[in-house]
């Protein structure tokens, strides 16, 4: 089973709504939902506990690691989770330029 270890909430009382202030634990969290993928999840204040002391981490079984959004994201298409697979090149192509806006223009807002 598939474990994912997230920085957790800011606000205790608001675990129901906002599962993780991080953006791209977040964005991980609703990804691993929209896919209907089953996964323990595990908030953590260490981000040590990845090799790239990053998180989003990924942890399938003990072998293998992925952090971070990107890199989790991509192990899991390749596990046949992939949200885009019915999109055309140019929508994929859209999606791509809107989430590099974001990534670039809007994340800074949070900081």
């Amino acid at each position: 089973m598939l474990e994912l270890y997230s920085w957790g909430t800011i606000w205790p009382d608001d675990q129901d709504r906002l599962i993780s202030f991080d953006p791209s634990c977040h964005s991980l969290i609703t990804y691993m939902r929209l896919a209907n993928i089953e996964h323990g999840l595990r908030t953590t204040t260490d981000p040590s506990i990845s090799a790239t002391g990053e998180l989003p981490l990924l942890r399938d079984g003990n072998d293998l690691a992925e952090s971070g959004y990107d890199h989790a994201v991509q192990y899991l298409k390749l596990q046949g989770f992939d949200l885009d697979h019915e999109l055309t090149p140019r929508q994929k192509a859209e999606s791509h330029a809107f989430i590099t806006m974001i990534r670039e223009h809007l994340v800074d807002v949070l900081a």
